[in-house]
């Protein structure tokens, strides 16, 4: 298994895989979105860190509904065990810092510490999905994540709104980003089956808008007509979508995947090509998640803010009344009081992030056990890694195409 293990590139095993499935017709990631549902991004079960990119879209796409992963050793250690016969997947990772323990010689005390290497060590090793592992505790889905397609809808309009893309209806047939307008186009809106279908198109198209100079700037999106960029662009968008509906709740529908069906020769020139590719892209399409779910939570936290003003100005009305003083409108004094509680608001919100902070860093500092977990828990990973043997050039391509973690 060990030397079979060493002769695959666990990126030409993604890569292939993803070619297969679009050779029998849709992409892994080409599936129908239950409306709402805000699935969990598959996470280490060990350390709860969140895979991302290339990592994501390999077990993200796996048959299974539990977001934990993790590798035979590290069950082992948990007292659980891999079922026989299941195979795993494969994830990469570089490391460019050494932990090791070391004598403190002023205090006598082992320390961890971190020291920056010359050049990363790329490594992948092998993780099961927790569905894979006999004994580890039942996973169960977080109600709160299946919202009323209402309240999706809601907070997809928010967002788009919070982006300040400009958004016309003016396009019959077909949806498309001008680059050189900076517009995006749509069709008209009765054209849709619904609104959350509308929101799922407008979503990717927004993937597209981001490619301008003043946003990530992706600088063959406008000035290439190259079919290969033109396909690769395409395929970040439509990866994006996939990976904001961890996030939004909106996913792809099936109108969606059948109009894009006609990019499937392409995709397939594209990443046969180079087994490096689907990594580029999934990292620029996480980078779009990231820059547009912005919006969305700077959208949430105003939404929170209108709340809490209109149960404010809902007490000094009654307020009020009951003392029987002029209402706040008649006494000129509205537009302060409000402004007064916007800005508390607002300060609560920053408070509360700040608080967060202060708890994760007071937990990096203070707790020591659970540096020790982690270091072990490290220690345990890059025992079970195979380093990826890696000239200059690979680690150049790794760097270019890996996102942390």
């Amino acid at each position: 298994m060990a030397e079979e293990f060493k002769k695959i590139h666990h990126r030409q095993v993604l890569t292939d895989e993803i070619i297969s499935s679009i050779q029998k017709g849709t992409a892994p990631w080409q599936k129908p979105w239950p409306k709402g549902l805000k699935k969990e991004r598959p996470v280490s079960c060990v350390t709860g860190k969140e895979y991302r990119g290339g990592n994501f879209l390999c077990l993200s796409t796996a048959p299974f509904a539990d977001p934990r992963w993790l590798t035979f050793k590290q069950a082992a250690k948990k007292k659980w065990n891999v079922k026989k016969g299941e195979k795993g997947h494969y994830i990469e990772y570089i490391s460019w810092f050494e932990t090791k323990k070391e004598k403190d010689p002023d205090t006598g005390e082992i320390v961890i510490k971190e020291s920056k290497r010359d050049n990363p060590i790329i490594s992948r090793a092998v993780v099961f999905n927790g569905e894979q592992i006999e004994g580890i505790p039942d996973y169960f889905q977080d109600a709160a994540r299946l919202l009323p397609e209402k309240e999706v809808v809601e907070a997809a309009q928010r967002t788009i709104e919070k982006s300040g893309a400009k958004i016309v209806f003016d396009s019959p047939g077909e949806a498309y980003y001008n680059r050189n307008t900076d517009v995006i186009h749509m069709t008209p809106k009765e054209t849709f089956k619904s609104t959350y279908d509308m929101y799922s198109s407008i979503l990717h198209q927004l993937a597209h808008w981001t490619a301008h100079p003043s946003r990530l700037n992706r600088k063959e999106c406008s000035v290439s007509d190259k079919p290969g960029d033109y396909a690769r662009e395409e395929l970040r968008a439509e990866l994006a979508s996939y990976f904001m509906a961890f996030e939004l709740g909106v996913g792809l529908t099936q109108e969606h995947i059948d109009n894009h069906a006609s990019f499937s020769k392409q995709w397939l020139e594209l990443l046969g090509g180079n087994r490096n590719e689907i990594y580029r892209i999934a990292k620029d399409a996480e980078s779009i998640t990231s820059y547009i779910y912005e919006f969305s939570k700077e959208a949430e936290v105003e939404k929170e803010a209108a709340l809490t003003l209109a149960e404010k100005e809902a007490e000094l009305t009654l307020f009020s009344r009951e003392q029987g003083t002029p209402p706040l409108k008649e006494t000129g004094q509205e537009e302060i009081v409000k402004t007064e509680i916007k800005e508390e608001v607002f300060a609560k919100t920053v408070w509360v992030e700040n608080e967060s902070v202060k708890k994760e860093d007071g937990q990096k500092e203070n707790i020591a056990e659970e540096r020790e977990e982690k270091f072990t828990e490290e220690q345990t990973m890059e025992e079970e890694a195979v380093p990826v043997g890696a000239s200059a050039e690979d680690i150049a391509e790794y760097t270019e195409s890996f996102i942390d973690f």
